[in-house]
């Protein structure tokens, strides 16, 4: 986890360098579903499904407190997986190609 660099020299305040916590709400449903989710796995650390999750909810948090994670391009790929889930899509489906000349002589 890495914090954001400051921007010019001025420093008004030093909280931020102060450790960070992150606090979590166990009654959020999120955390809540995934606490279900946790108990009824024998070893939820070798769950695919629960590891992700976690992962992608760790990660959005720092975004959203402001840090930026240390792979973005893994954190894009959880996003994007969980977008085509949402969406009944195969998150593994190929990429089709689409001719856009085509589209555009239809516009006409």
């Amino acid at each position: 986890m890495r914090n954001q660099p400051l921007g010019g020299n001025e420093i008004k305040n030093l909280d931020f360098m102060t450790k960070q916590i992150m606090e979590i709400n166990p009654g959020h449903p999120i955390i809540s579903e995934l606490s279900k989710k946790i108990a009824l796995v024998e070893k939820p650390e070798n769950d695919a499904e629960i590891v992700r999750t976690t992962k992608l909810l760790y990660q959005t948090a720092l975004v959203n407190s402001g840090y930026s994670i240390t792979n973005p391009k893994e954190f894009a790929s959880s996003v994007y997986e969980l977008l085509s889930t949402k969406l009944g899509i195969d998150p593994k489906a190929k990429t089709v190609e689409v001719d856009l000349k085509s589209d555009k002589k239809d516009e006409d």
